[in-house]
């Protein structure tokens, strides 16, 4: 341990190793013929690469995984075995059916700890946006500006989910999850900001501003009373954005079997 602020709580303590990507979460994803794949601006391939920094102290690290992190990593998706929250979600009859996306009501479903959900979210969000996470960099890997401090005091418990916030859970079957990780990114920053961040079988979408459209408001997973999670195939745009993505990152050889075909161009 080191000895220094919190990042959290803002008490000078006894710090800890956090790790941006739970460090359990690699065991469940982790077979021998297909290792996790980590995607970044840079790099594209399979890693077993655990980002971790001295951030918080142990009473705040272990706050967010009793709050959070332990509820949630035993339902993600599994290379080789079921996908507990998918079947989770999809016990009732869904909400709203388009021909994108069916939404079913966490309101509705006594078994999702929606609280738990968000705080798991919002804290990778949040660590994503104090500290660069990887050596070569110096700046934190998101820049959510004045909403970082309001997300760590929800996180803390000071304040109630931040305004002009939105966040959407997006769920994928089964047979379309993607066993990678993407470590939360920026994706627009006009006139509204826009985050991603997909663990196996779930996209996170976070989006702050004033300016956001009124379809994010009526939509969001924490403050829409109904909390609603869709199903939907995520696997589309997350493919179409690491093809977008790879045409300038270095890809490892063993990342060329899940990347999707190049086009060629007439």
């Amino acid at each position: 341990m080191e000895h220094g602020i919190c990042k959290l709580c803002l008490k000078e303590k006894s710090i800890c190793l956090s790790h941006l990507i739970p460090k359990a979460m690699y065991k469940y994803v982790w077979n021998q013929s297909n290792p996790p794949v980590l995607y970044t601006a840079k790099e594209i391939g399979p890693s077993d690469e655990q980002l971790a920094a001295y951030l918080l102290c142990k009473d705040c690290e272990n706050g967010l995984n009793r709050e959070g992190e332990n509820w949630l990593l035993p339902k993600l998706a599994r290379s080789d075995g079921p996908f507990p929250f998918y079947d989770l979600v999809t016990k009732g009859t869904p909400d709203v059916v388009t021909p994108d996306y069916s939404a079913y009501a966490a309101s509705k479903n006594p078994h999702i700890a929606f609280r738990k959900l968000t705080n798991f979210v919002l804290g990778v969000f949040w660590k994503a946006s104090v500290h660069p996470w990887r050596q070569a960099r110096t700046q934190p890997c998101i820049d959510l500006g004045p909403y970082r401090e309001s997300f760590r005091k929800f996180l803390n418990h000071e304040a109630t989910f931040p305004a002009h916030t939105h966040l959407m859970l997006g769920v994928a079957p089964p047979d379309k999850t993607l066993m990678g990780f993407i470590l939360p990114i920026t994706k627009q920053r006009k006139p509204y900001h826009k985050y991603v961040f997909h663990i196996p079988g779930i996209v996170f979408i976070l989006v702050v501003g004033k300016m956001m459209e009124e379809g994010w408001r009526s939509m969001c997973f924490y403050t829409d009373s109904l909390h609603p999670i869709m199903v939907c195939d995520i696997s589309r745009d997350i493919l179409a954005g690491i093809q977008n993505a790879s045409r300038k990152a270095i890809k490892v050889e063993r990342a060329s079997r899940i990347l999707p075909p190049q086009r060629n161009k007439v």
